[in-house]
């Protein structure tokens, strides 16, 4: 979902005109282009639409992570789950198997340095 989908989903479930919607913001013109996806909003003007209307920021940004993520960070998001939960369930061979994996691909530091302390630990646990 595009950033514009998103808006026009928020404003359609607050019931709310595009005038309404970004009053003293933005022209609704503007914004118009902007749910259509024939303009980028700044990232200034969306903070304060989300602020104006009540609209939570994490779920706003859920709805559009797909679209505007990385394949890079898309991997490491599902990984990073995928590993958390084999923990938690105390799946070793799994963990081992996503250990692997992060090890031979192209995942941020964080990631890498976070998921070699679990695989030890794993290692060490079988």
């Amino acid at each position: 979902m595009t950033i514009g989908e998103a808006l026009k989903e928020e404003q359609d479930k607050l019931g709310l005109t595009e005038e309404k919607m970004v009053q003293g913001i933005m022209s609704k013109s503007a914004y118009s282009r902007v749910i259509h996806n024939e303009r980028n909003i700044s990232s200034k003007a969306l903070v304060k639409i989300l602020f104006k209307n009540g609209i939570d920021i994490i779920t706003f940004f859920s709805k559009i992570e797909d679209t505007y993520l990385s394949e890079s960070s898309k991997l490491e998001k599902k990984l990073s789950c995928a590993i958390g939960e084999a923990v938690n369930n105390h799946e070793v061979d799994k963990v081992k198997l996503y250990y692997r994996i992060i090890v031979n691909s192209d995942v941020s530091s964080y990631l890498f340095f976070q998921e070699k302390i679990i695989g030890k630990k794993a290692i060490n646990m079988s």
